[in-house]
């Protein structure tokens, strides 16, 4: 046996280890967004769409991900505020807008936040805009349990663009330690540009 047989298989050893903890980190990121809270607000906002005859949100995994990344922006700061780069955010992730709009909001629960959301003209508005036609939802727990959400709403016109959107990374505990302090429930915004 050669000096390097040890060698080789220690490093392919660690190169195994290396890509299940990978795995495993990607995993545990994506786990650390609601994705059920974001599939149950989508079905809320859709029911209600269907109850005043609006055609049904379709969800873009590139939204998703623009939502997300705001989310978690928002629980790191423990501040609500709209995505001061929605525009270039959008025109990076998804081709051929037209209309694009955006709630934020915070809450202890989702049917709490969405009820908010339709309580208000403005966030009302943006849930029933008809010329939209796809969404992108971001939902996030704080340490102190309060779920932050970016709804992210979208005309889109002509067939879609392959996009390469990344998951983005979740907030450490340490990122969110001492968050939230000053945030108070059911606190939402609402936001929309068109082109």
């Amino acid at each position: 046996m050669s000096i390097l047989g040890p060698f080789k298989l220690m490093t392919v050893t660690i190169v195994a280890l290396v890509i299940v903890i990978g795995a495993e980190a990607g995993q545990v990121l994506a786990e650390s967004f609601a994705a059920g809270e974001e599939d149950r607000m989508l079905a809320m906002v859709n029911e209600r769409r269907a109850e005043h005859g609006i055609e049904p949100l379709e969800i873009n995994d590139a939204l998703r991900m623009v939502a997300r990344r705001h989310t978690r922006d928002m629980v790191t700061s423990s501040e609500l505020y709209h995505n001061p780069d929605l525009q270039a955010d959008v025109d990076t992730a998804l081709s051929g807008w037209t209309l694009i709009g955006e709630n934020v909001g915070v809450g202890p629960s989702t049917r709490a936040v969405q009820d908010g959301f339709i309580d208000s003209p403005p966030h009302r508005r943006n849930v029933e805009e008809a010329r939209f036609n796809l969404a992108g939802i971001g939902a996030l727990a704080s340490e102190r349990g309060e779920v932050f959400y970016t709804q992210i709403f979208a005309e889109r016109r002509g067939p879609p663009r392959p996009t390469t959107a990344s998951a983005p990374a979740g907030p450490t505990a340490d990122d969110v330690i001492g968050a939230l302090l000053d945030v108070l429930s059911g606190i939402a915004d609402s936001l929309a540009f068109w082109r």
